[in-house]
């Protein structure tokens, strides 16, 4: 199972986290967002907190879903959801990518 998914609309990345919560990252006109979810709680917090700098949304061949996700270590994954539902991830470093 992938640790990370993209929301209904297609730009949001969400990430499950080790302790069961999940964290709900989107760049919104008035910014980059990022939410905590804890069962019923729902908590803003600082992406960068999360070692996270940037997200950007686009389409991309076959017209599918994705979301790059920026760190801030200047690392990138692509977070990229098919039209099965599936989902696929490409991490980025310097000029090397690679699958998780």
């Amino acid at each position: 199972m992938n640790e990370r998914k993209l929301g209904r609309n297609g730009d949001t990345v969400i990430r499950n986290l080790p302790d069961g919560a999940k964290l709900s990252i989107t760049q919104t006109p008035a910014g980059l967002r990022a939410h905590l979810h804890q069962g019923d709680i729902t908590t803003s917090v600082d992406p960068a907190g999360f070692g996270i700098a940037g997200v950007k949304s686009s389409t991309v061949g076959g017209d599918n879903s994705r979301v790059t996700i920026v760190k801030t270590d200047g690392t990138a994954i692509d977070v990229t959801r098919h039209h099965d539902g599936s989902t696929d991830e490409c991490i980025h470093d310097g000029g090397q990518s690679r699958k998780p």
